[in-house]
């Protein structure tokens, strides 16, 4: 019984100094293994800038929506987040991104940024798509090797490919002959339009025509008067809505169909037609309710039909001559109104256009 146990003690001793020797080079393998390091991108907000200009006639005029998309896809995968900004023309994006303003700036390369690659970075050693590069300053290093990382996997997917693809064309109602009506598309928006205009009880293809008269699709237009975007949308529109980025084509297309459903709503109280109603309301949102609703009351105390906007386009030209009559407090005084008339009239013709292409 002795020597059993004896024995017994000793191989529990051998396997307890196995197990160690094993565990001790379980653990010396595990050291040896380099471990996954940490991205530097994760949790980071990153202000980015896309300079396109601001003109929506320009040939690159839907690049600035394919480079806001991207962007929002490469905060998605990376788990950061983004604040983006439409550079005006008044304003050098160069310059913000050398002063740190801005993190990442996207726009077409130029010869100035050619010039001064000693103080910037191209994230990308080719043009990522018809001559837009995303820039860094050279002193983010690791951010810069991150991004161009994704950004060379993610340029070969069939994700970019389809993005590609979707804002390669819009549809101009101006060159109908150029374009084939079995193409079932108007914008790289198509979907959003669908969705928004069932909610004005609108043709999405009336919505369309409204959007290309404001912007031609281009979510960096800018006016004079401070509009934003797809529908032109002003800052002071947007308060009540508590969104801040504008240039977001869904935030743009949900604050405009919101207000023009509101016109919608104004405008019922008068004894419109559908049809009639539908060109007050455009007139509406390129002048204001305020002021159309006058220039119904004025068409009808010269007795013209109110209701009818072909008489309150008339009026509307009489109001220039007659404004001496027309109290100075008025909205409409001294209110000439041809850009609304022709506001108008545009749109219905590219709606027209539109229509007569593209089924519904």
């Amino acid at each position: 019984m002795k020597k059993l146990m004896k024995n017994l003690v000793k191989n529990v001793q051998f396997w307890a100094g196995l197990g160690s020797v094993a565990v001790a080079a379980i653990i010396v393998a595990l050291a040896q293994i380099p471990s996954e390091r940490p991205s530097v991108l994760k949790g980071r907000h990153f202000i980015c800038g896309i300079d396109f200009g601001q003109s929506m006639h320009d040939k690159k005029a839907l690049m600035a929506g394919l480079s806001y998309e991207m962007l929002k896809v490469f905060a998605q995968e990376n788990d950061c987040s983004i604040e983006v900004k439409a550079f005006s023309r008044k304003e050098n994006s160069l310059d913000s991104l050398l002063s740190k303003n801005l993190d990442i700036l996207v726009k077409p390369c130029s010869d100035t940024i050619v010039c001064r690659t000693g103080e910037i970075g191209t994230l990308s050693s080719k043009c990522i798509y018809d001559g837009i590069h995303w820039y860094l300053k050279d002193c983010c290093k690791d951010e810069m090797k991150e991004i161009s990382s994704w950004l060379a996997k993610y340029l070969k997917s069939d994700e970019f490919e389809a993005l590609g693809e979707r804002f390669s064309y819009r549809r101009d109602p101006n060159k109908p002959r150029r374009q084939s009506s079995a193409n079932p598309h108007i914008s790289p928006y198509d979907s959003l339009l669908m969705q928004y205009s069932d909610s004005i009880g609108w043709d999405w293809r009336m919505l369309a025509a409204l959007i290309w008269q404001e912007s031609r699709f281009a979510i960096n237009a800018r006016s004079h008067r401070g509009a934003v975007g797809l529908m032109q949308v002003r800052a002071t529109a947007a308060n009540g809505y508590k969104v801040s980025d504008l240039i977001d084509p869904e935030y743009n297309i949900s604050i405009g169909t919101s207000y023009l459903h509101y016109l919608e709503r104004f405008f019922r109280k008068y004894n419109f037609s559908k049809e009639e109603r539908a060109k007050v309301v455009l007139a509406a949102y390129n002048a204001g309710e305020g002021r159309i609703q006058e220039c119904i009351k004025y068409t009808a105390s010269i007795g013209a039909d109110s209701t009818s906007w072909n008489d309150i386009a008339s009026a509307i030209r009489l109001i220039r001559s007659d404004s001496l009559n027309i109290d100075e407090s008025s909205l409409i005084y001294k209110f000439k109104g041809d850009e609304t008339i022709s506001y108008v009239d545009k749109v219905l013709d590219t709606y027209e256009s539109f229509r007569t292409q593209v089924k519904k």
